[in-house]
């Protein structure tokens, strides 16, 4: 199965029923090789972003993480 699907299948894709959607949308034609990486792009830049955020707000804990 295309490389995208695995990056939905182990983990940008938390929702069962949505995974077994996509994945019989694909099979059997109903969804293009192009329409599964624009999903797995969104979920990645999604992903990204929480992080990101998360990141910038970890960073006023850390110094006093590392020297108090």
């Amino acid at each position: 199965v295309d490389i995208s699907f695995q990056m939905l299948r182990y983990g940008l894709e938390p929702d069962d029923k949505k995974l077994a959607k996509i994945y019989d949308d694909y099979k059997s034609g109903k969804l293009l090789t192009s329409e599964l990486k624009q999903i797995a792009i969104d979920k990645v830049k999604a992903f990204l972003e929480h992080h990101q955020k998360e990141r910038e707000k970890a960073k006023s804990k850390l110094d006093k993480f590392l020297w108090d």
